[in-house]
């Protein structure tokens, strides 16, 4: 035979957890919603067929295409299946005496245009180990694998190609034939030497997972350890198709990418230990259970309570130490650790839990499950005003675990490690008010805070009048005086944030059961930010009625008193009516009436009356103000306003005020 060879590029993704793509046809379920040319999908959790008791007999494709799989037709030379080893996933476990699988339906891809990835676990062994190989006939072969010493290799002839000890490290590797490569997403991290040289390929006819081809079809060198998933496209990929695998590799295994290739965490600053939980059918994807597989990982989340088909919530870290500090601290805790993470959500997966490693933290037992608490803000990283969490937490030997957590796009989130004797009590709260609420989209509109005319910001155009900084409620009939929002100005609010609200707490119906009140922020999905990190600080823990007020809007109070669970008060005005008058249904969505302007006339209650439409006809025509007259609050007074109001005139309820 010539013995004549010719070379093919190739880009090839390794994950250690390792990757590997190819591809032909398309499937209705593709790994990062990438299906072009997608040649074959093998995981470790599906298609798997056993012979006796946990040995591999057959890897079937994803979807069941039985002309594409790997095989091992003798028993002693199967791998095993072994559960919940990378990031709670399965594994094909080879022993790296003669496990292997033949594939040779996949060799004629490997030889040309390729994209490949593949999730491995290499395992310490007295000999260099390849868990990817192809040949045909004495020409050149695709190995790939690692040395003895643990460096990862795809040629015994060449430099290595990453230079560390990876024995039982999950690492993410990928290839561009000629170019670049990459270790854990991280582009041309330790290039020794153009990794092209001796990988070329003639046309191979066999391929296999789990040991190497020599020039005359012997079986050599073969590999310990684990395979998760193999993944073969026909084509190269594109950049940003390589993102999409990447991220649903690292959402799968808990394997870190860097943030910018990663198209569902976007924080920068945040780049440790990524990790999170998603779900995609058309991915194949539902992981409700993660934590980072790399070095130092401390979180864990699971138990999503609304998981959604296209939803996810993705976790980072600042790399800080672990060490104990006593800064950025509201008035209940004195202690917490350094680290901070980020989140990051696409849709809204509702609560989880969320554990932490208090021994990776590098703290040791016996632990007080009083003395922690998970630190939440929401506004721009300094912990200062931090919601405590404390719901349902308990401690299992070094794992401390809160539950019912909510956490929002965007939050920041640390460890308390010393709280206060008595524990502020949390607030979960949500409230609409009818004015600037739309019900095809279930969220308010934030049109005064885009035009610069929430308290203390600066309009943004000319003819606007500037609303002293501080909360709107220190003047009658509400004459609260809290020093919410004092020298506020632009920075201080979110671009979510519709107004102010007053919010109070009661033991009983009337006014003189009242127990704390504060000015708080409405935000346009209609959850509430307490400026006040400690309204309710535990000396009296309910059951409480809940009241809230708005400039323009009729008071509600909650038609029940409402308990404390887990130290954290909830409450959604939105699913739920209220006393008396009660609220207005607007699509699916309770809402507190518009229209009550002049509330220092209301008597015995709420009433929306002549009165108050006397007020928005002094103002009628006036733009870009933060007036009682402006029912919609878009910053503008005018016939819309009247007609809310005359939609809602005549409603009275009798709250005690």
């Amino acid at each position: 035979m010539n013995n004549y060879i010719f070379t093919r590029k190739i880009k090839i993704y390794l994950s250690f957890a390792f990757m590997v793509s190819l591809s032909l046809p398309s499937y209705a379920q593709s790994p990062g919603d990438v299906s072009s040319n997608l040649y074959m999908w093998l995981r470790a959790d599906e298609q798997v067929v056993l012979g006796s008791g946990s040995q591999v007999q057959r890897w079937n494709n994803v979807d069941g295409n039985t002309t594409r799989f790997a095989l091992q037709s003798t028993a002693s030379q199967r791998p095993i299946l072994v559960n919940s080893q990378i990031n709670g996933n399965k594994v094909l476990r080879f022993d790296g005496i003669d496990d292997f699988m033949r594939m040779d339906v996949a060799a004629s891809p490997l030889s040309g245009d390729c994209t490949v990835f593949m999730v491995v676990t290499p395992r310490s062994d007295s000999d260099v180990g390849y868990y990817l190989s192809t040949h045909l006939n004495g020409d050149d072969r695709l190995k790939f694998g690692h040395k003895l010493t643990g460096e990862l290799t795809y040629d015994n002839t060449v430099p290595v190609m990453w230079s560390e000890d990876n024995h039982d490290r999950k690492v993410m590797v990928a290839f561009q034939m000629e170019q670049d490569f990459y270790v854990d997403g991280y582009r041309n991290a330790e290039l020794a030497a153009p990794w092209t040289h001796n990988l070329q390929n003639s046309g191979a006819n066999q391929a296999s997972l789990g040991q190497e081809y020599d020039g005359s079809s012997n079986t050599s060198n073969h590999w310990k350890g684990d395979v998760a998933e193999v993944i073969i496209f026909n084509r190269f990929l594109t950049p940003a198709e390589m993102d999409q695998v990447h991220s649903y590799l690292n959402i799968r295994y808990g394997i870190n990418i860097p943030v910018v290739n990663h198209i569902h965490f976007n924080y920068a600053g945040y780049p440790e230990n990524i990790a999170g939980i998603g779900r995609d059918i058309d991915q194949n994807l539902n992981q409700t259970d993660s934590k980072s597989e790399e070095v130092g990982a401390v979180v864990h989340m699971n138990v999503p309570s609304n998981l959604d088909e296209n939803e996810y919530l993705v976790w980072g870290n600042d790399g800080a130490a672990t060490t104990v500090i006593s800064t950025e601290l509201p008035g209940t805790a004195s202690q917490r650790i350094t680290r901070e993470w980020r989140v990051s959500e696409v849709g809204n997966v509702g609560t989880v839990s969320v554990s932490f490693d208090l021994g990776e933290l590098g703290m040791s037992g016996p632990f007080n499950v009083s003395d922690f608490g998970l630190m939440i803000d929401s506004d721009d990283g300094d912990f200062s005003n931090a919601m405590i969490h404390t719901a349902g937490a308990s401690i299992s030997g070094n794992i401390l675990t809160f539950n019912q957590v909510s956490l929002n796009d965007g939050d920041w989130f640390t460890l308390a490690t010393e709280l206060q004797a008595a524990a502020c009590i949390g607030i979960n709260l949500k409230v609409f008010l009818e004015g600037p609420f739309n019900s095809s989209t279930n969220q308010m509109s934030t049109g005064l805070n885009d035009r610069g005319m929430l308290p203390g910001k600066t309009p943004i155009s000319a003819l606007g009048t500037p609303t002293p900084a501080g909360q709107p409620y220190n003047m009658a009939p509400w004459n609260y005086f809290g020093t919410e929002g004092a020298g506020w100005t632009d920075a201080n609010y979110n671009a979510d944030v519709v107004d102010w609200i007053l919010v109070s707490f009661r033991t009983g119906t009337h006014v003189n059961t009242e127990v704390a009140q504060t000015a708080a922020l409405l935000k346009k999905d209609g959850s509430v930010e307490f400026v006040d990190p400690c309204v309710l600080d535990g000396s009296i823990t309910g059951p409480f009625y809940i009241m809230v007020e708005h400039r323009n809007h009729a008071g509600i109070l909650t038609n029940a008193p409402v308990s404390v669970v887990g130290n954290t008060l909830t409450y959604d005005f939105g699913v739920n009516n209220t006393i008396s008058a009660g609220q207005k249904l607007v699509g699916s969505r309770y809402c507190m009436y518009t229209g009550d302007a002049d509330q220092a006339s209301d008597s015995g209650g709420y009433d929306i009356n002549g009165l108050d439409k006397a007020v928005w006809d002094t103002k009628n025509g006036l733009f870009y103000q933060y007036s009682p007259a402006d029912f919609s609050m878009n910053g503008d007074i005018d016939g819309n306003d009247k007609s809310l109001w005359s939609a809602n005139n005549g409603i009275a309820s009798v709250i005690s005020k």
